[in-house]
């Protein structure tokens, strides 16, 4: 059993005189593949998840995960575009449907690769 702290914190003594933690929050926004990532691993895995956040590595490791999708989701849309190029036409809406298509396969493709996955 642990008996060591996860953390080691330093703290501040307020005006009431109680002690706080000096902590600071990370405010960067995380994406759709982070937060489905997130609602995964706490349907199918809650205590890796409580594992993550105590440890302090919740927020990265979302973020992490949140890169990693978009950057393979774009990879696949290139791939897709090369195979099965954008239809020569004045149809925007044909053009349209076509990226749509493509989007959807990489961003199916991207949840079952990186998203779906215990780490």
């Amino acid at each position: 059993m642990r008996t060591e702290p996860l953390m080691n914190f330093t703290y501040t003594e307020g005006s009431d005189g109680v002690m706080y933690p000096n902590i600071a929050v990370n405010k960067a926004q995380i994406g759709k593949f982070g937060q489905t990532w997130k609602t995964y691993m706490k349907l199918n895995h809650p205590q890796r998840l409580s594992e993550l956040n105590m440890m302090g590595m919740l927020h990265s490791t979302m973020k992490e995960i949140d890169e990693e999708a978009d950057n393979y989701k774009e990879n696949v849309i290139q791939s897709l575009l090369k195979k099965r190029p954008l239809p020569q036409t004045e149809n925007i809406l044909e053009r349209a449907a076509h990226m749509g298509m493509l989007a959807r396969i990489a961003q199916e493709l991207a949840m079952s690769e990186i998203v779906f996955q215990t780490r």
